[in-house]
């Protein structure tokens, strides 16, 4: 059965469809996905939006640890600047497990399927 993040526990306190990635690193066997994560109201961190913005953003990361395989599917980087003068890839649309431990990542840079042992999501 395919979960969305809407429904998954682990995304539950971010929108992604309004977050933004910045960036994607790998390395010994870790994907991190370098974003401005969207807080949901359920967040402990979460604020009121700052002026011009409309929402609650945080700088976060999200780790997929231990990846044996990353199969991508589409890629379109079309990179743009945010406010900050920082490099943006556009939002995510999706993440869900599509199988047990195969974790499908749909974002406006394109998709992939992520093999990987765990998934999480944090604040940096």
């Amino acid at each position: 059965m395919e979960k969305s993040y809407v429904t998954d526990a682990r995304f539950s306190q971010y929108n992604f469809e309004d977050s933004f990635v910045l960036g994607l690193n790998f390395s010994d066997g870790i994907l991190k996905i370098r974003t401005d994560l969207a807080l949901t109201l359920a967040h402990p961190e979460y604020r009121k939006p700052k002026d011009g913005d409309a929402r609650c953003y945080k700088r976060g990361e999200i780790t997929f640890s231990e990846v044996s395989n990353i199969e991508i599917l589409t890629l379109d980087i079309d990179p743009s600047s945010d406010a900050d003068g920082l490099c943006d890839l556009g939002a995510i649309y999706d993440i869900q497990e599509v199988r047990p431990l195969n974790f499908k990542v749909w974002a406006e840079l394109g998709s992939m399927v992520v093999q990987a042992q765990a998934v999480a999501v944090k604040l940096v």
